[in-house]
């Protein structure tokens, strides 16, 4: 589950802006539609409460580099959690789980997906791999998983849960969501569509009902094929213009259309100088800096990591403009 990182306002217009919550797609497929499957549960956040009220584990092991509703499901539930801090590379340690114990991992921007496959494999069914940055990349089949539409996609909510067996959402639809951030945001009413996308973000939560019949209409009808191909581009552009900077060890070809394109620089970054050159950049997690038993390795991502847009809106001379803003605040920050 991505998490409640911290949005801005842009108040620039067209491709003068980059990043921020998706708007409703541009370009939707009428006649063409795509099964979803099996039942979607209405969000990430959801998917893992399901997933542990199945297993019941005494404790789930999670990263401390990671967003505060991720805690939450298996909190409500009465479950011990117990954060792990992972490394420089994005990569978890060495754990040692007891048998009634759950591991989650998160593959982060899709960096670590074979890595976390072969990992989570011997634990079986007491493995969970948080796969909402990397909606596109292969689901494992011995361990549970879990993505969320609404990061890579303009609907209101959505998330695959998958496992070694097959659990359902409820036949309720989930009611618990706006549409006015997606609607407000295509129009351009920045302001505005901002409060009503950190609304739609206060309604998610851990209850069984099934996706939203909007959101599941939506979602149907997004050319995935066309979104995979841009995210891929432009990911490949952003990682010509920024491999020799970036500390960030990756194989870029075995990544397959992630969330954002992760650039992780040696000293810390202030966002803020990148908002003014309309980049809108999110900070991936500030809720990690409040929490008093943080990592340090964790805090240091937190400040030295820049998750840059890469999604369906933009255009080759999209990025190729916004790499150019990027690495002149970067020069000027770091001479």
């Amino acid at each position: 589950m991505h998490g409640e990182q911290r949005e801005h306002i842009c108040t620039m217009k067209g491709s003068e802006r980059f990043g921020g919550f998706l708007s409703l797609e541009a370009e939707i497929k009428v006649s063409e539609v795509a099964p979803l499957g099996s039942g979607l549960f209405s969000s990430g956040r959801a998917s893992l409460a399901a997933i542990l009220k199945v297993m019941r584990p005494a404790r789930l092991f999670l990263p401390g580099f990671l967003c505060d509703s991720a805690y939450r499901p298996a909190m409500e539930l009465g479950i011990a959690v117990i954060p792990y801090p992972v490394g420089p590379d994005l990569r978890p340690p060495v754990l040692y789980p007891r048998t009634d114990d759950m591991v989650l991992f998160v593959d982060y921007f899709g960096m670590l997906t074979e890595e976390l496959h072969a990992l989570a494999s011997p634990l079986g069914d007491r493995a969970i791999i948080d796969r909402s940055q990397c909606w596109f990349s292969p689901i494992p089949e011995n361990c549970w998983s879990f993505d969320s539409a609404r990061k890579f996609f303009g609907v209101p909510d959505g998330s695959r849960l998958r496992g070694p067996i097959k659990v359902e959402p409820s036949s309720e639809r989930n009611t618990r969501y706006t549409l006015d951030h997606l609607v407000l945001g295509m129009m351009g009413e920045m302001e505005d569509a901002l409060s009503a996308y950190r609304l739609n973000n206060k309604y998610m939560h851990t209850g069984p009902e099934r996706i939203s019949l909007v959101g599941e209409h939506l979602l149907e009808r997004i050319d995935m094929d066309r979104t995979r191909c841009v995210r891929n581009t432009n990911f490949s552009i952003l990682h010509e213009q920024f491999a020799a900077l970036n500390q960030l060890s990756m194989n870029a070809n075995a990544i397959d259309a992630p969330l954002y394109y992760p650039l992780l620089l040696k000293e810390p970054v202030e966002l803020k100088a990148l908002h003014e050159y309309g980049v809108f950049a999110p900070r991936l997690w500030p809720d990690v800096l409040d929490r008093s038993d943080a990592h340090r390795s964790d805090v240091d991502l937190v400040g030295r990591l820049i998750p840059l847009p890469i999604d369906q809106r933009y255009s080759r001379a999209d990025m190729k403009l916004m790499a150019t803003r990027v690495d002149k605040v970067i020069r000027v920050m770091y001479p």
